[in-house]
């Protein structure tokens, strides 16, 4: 997803995407994961911030408990632990590709608003819980419990044996940010192809690379629905994908129309932008691909604005 954007980076690009998705991926490798913090697997070779297991559980899973005790940061919290190392380094190599083009398009901000609006959606996405557990039961049963099922499934999540902890609700949602992404580029590429044939084969690679990035991402998509109607897991993973999916679709609408009603927001330099001048002065920007350095703004407009 992220090849279609490296001819149009900027260097202040660069910046905005450490900015805003460095921080997490910190919070990945800085947050145990829970089969560490109980020794059933060996420590990372780097170091990591001393969090026992019964404070994991306390404050970086969303629980029944933790909601009704009033702990909501949980809910946002949940997307930095991880079950063990495997999954944090799935969760980190789909955060480090999903983010670029949402911070190259967006800025600083868009890609942790996306990241823990999908994370906050999934955990508190309890309508989702009781369908899941109910696609479990049917698929389990045969379907014979019949109306018992609804009322079971209902029993079992108000019981509090969930628990919701990763970070793959959160990169979900920056997919679903890109498919818009990805689908806007589509079209203005099929727009720009009334410019003459000199312009073809450029277009034509484009489109070739952004078709086989929506086609990835509704594969993922699609292939999580499957698991959720035929009923494959009772952990509630399914439906935290498509949560994500979806809050990832609703933070595109919102950045878009931000960008098209606010003038304050467009006339804003980014925080990467501020921060290279802070560091190294005002110099001229160096653009990679020969492309003209849109200035990225803080909510920042980039090359597909």
């Amino acid at each position: 997803m992220s090849v279609v954007w490296l001819r149009t980076l900027s260097r202040g690009a660069f910046y905005d995407y450490a900015l805003g998705v460095g921080p997490i991926a910190a919070g990945f490798l800085l947050v145990p994961t829970l089969n560490c913090a109980a020794g059933r697997e060996a420590p990372p070779g780097w170091p990591q911030l001393p969090l026992p297991l019964a404070m994991l559980h306390c404050h970086f899973t969303h629980t029944s408990e933790a909601h009704s005790s009033g702990r909501w940061w949980t809910c946002l919290t949940c997307g930095l632990c991880h079950a063990d190392a495997n999954a944090r380094a799935h969760s980190l190599l789909g955060l480090l590709l999903a983010g670029w083009p949402v911070a190259s398009s967006f800025g600083v901000l868009p890609p942790v608003v996306t990241f823990f609006c999908g994370t906050a959606g999934a955990a508190l996405n309890s309508n989702g819980r009781d369908l899941q557990t109910r696609k479990w039961l049917d698929s389990s049963t045969g379907g014979w419990a019949g109306w018992v099922t609804p009322r079971v499934a209902r029993l079992y999540n108000a019981a509090g044996l969930w628990c919701v902890f990763g970070g793959s609700p959160g990169v979900y949602a920056l997919v679903g940010t890109n498919l818009c992404l990805m689908l806007e580029q589509a079209f203005s590429v099929l727009r720009q192809g009334e410019d003459g044939p000199a312009s073809r084969p450029h277009e034509i690679s484009s489109l070739v690379f952004l078709l086989g990035g929506i086609s990835n991402a509704v594969n993922m998509v699609l292939a999580e629905r499957r698991a959720l109607v035929e009923g494959r897991s009772l952990s509630g993973e399914q439906v935290g994908h498509l949560t994500g999916f979806a809050s990832g679709i609703g933070c595109y609408i919102l950045f878009r129309m931000c960008l098209r009603h606010s003038a304050w927001w467009r006339r804003q330099p980014s925080l990467g932008i501020r921060l290279r001048h802070f560091l190294f002065g005002r110099r001229g920007g160096h653009v990679l691909g020969g492309d003209r350095h849109h200035g990225g703004r803080a909510f920042g407009r980039g090359p597909l604005a």
